[in-house]
């Protein structure tokens, strides 16, 4: 268990009813954060998820997303995001098999605990003779927003550690504008202020992460899920308590004898 990981699972627990509430949420865990967010994380053996998970993990997630979706009346922008540090072939293969018909576009990559990209200067590039860490000085992510190719992309790429998945209320557009103007202020270099900007979260950057910003960042979207390979499994940010829903979800599986041992 990494160091992350270990942060959220020895979360003191005061009280019987916040056990009870603890207990019925797992697998899920709920991380204490400002209001008004509400965060969750769900652990994986490993990513990419070994098949005896992986259909059930998926199956969780999907209906965590559809009910959410489904209370916004059916609205809502999904966007699914593929970070390019997780970049495996089999990954890159399927971006470029499936570009004409996802229509895939690179942007910037936000790591809210990590430096802002840029361009590196020609001493930087000389220094590192060519082998430029572009996962450090300027990380990208390919985006996909027809709803079609959403879910084929997700179908496929679910489980190896490098989708996010964005949920909004505002329209294609209006949703790369409002990030942009969330996260894009810290890009100082004018060469990469015309590229679209997602965010990538880490858990660290949402324990760290205050009122204020967490308000900025629901001006945007109202669910995050994202796979983060850090942290060891799937970090869930949303604008309203979920409680009542992963509660729900958690028990129509155990009433199906699904029971979960997934860390």
């Amino acid at each position: 268990m990494n160091t992350d990981r270990s942060r959220i699972t020895r979360r003191t627990v005061g009280s019987d009813a916040e056990q009870s509430l603890e207990e019925k949420l797992y697998p899920f865990q709920k991380i204490t954060v400002p209001a008004p967010a509400s965060v969750y994380y769900l652990g994986v053996p490993s990513f990419p998820i070994p098949d005896r998970s992986r259909n059930t993990i998926k199956e969780m997630i999907e209906k965590l997303q559809g009910q959410f979706c489904a209370e916004l009346g059916g609205q809502a922008l999904t966007c699914l995001g593929v970070i390019h540090s997780m970049l495996k072939p089999e990954l890159l293969r399927a971006l470029m098999t499936n570009n004409l018909e996802w229509r895939p576009t690179a942007a910037l990559a936000l790591l809210p605990d990590q430096p802002a990209p840029r361009i590196p200067s020609v001493e930087e590039v000389i220094e590192w003779e060519g082998d430029i860490p572009l996962n450090e000085v300027m990380p990208l992510i390919t985006y996909i927003t027809k709803p079609n190719a959403v879910k084929e992309a997700s179908d496929l790429l679910f489980g190896k550690g490098a989708l996010a998945f964005y949920i909004s209320p505002l329209g294609e557009q209006a949703f790369l504008k409002k990030m942009k103007e969330v996260f894009g202020h810290v890009i100082e270099d004018p060469a990469l202020n015309v590229i679209n900007c997602l965010p990538f979260f880490r858990v660290d950057a949402l324990l760290s992460a205050n009122e204020k910003q967490f308000r900025a960042l629901f001006c945007a979207l109202d669910l995050y899920v994202g796979e983060s390979a850090k942290d060891g499994g799937y970090v869930i940010v949303s604008s309203k308590c979920l409680d009542d829903e992963v509660m729900e979800l958690v028990s129509s599986f155990k009433s199906r004898g699904i029971f979960f041992n997934l860390a």
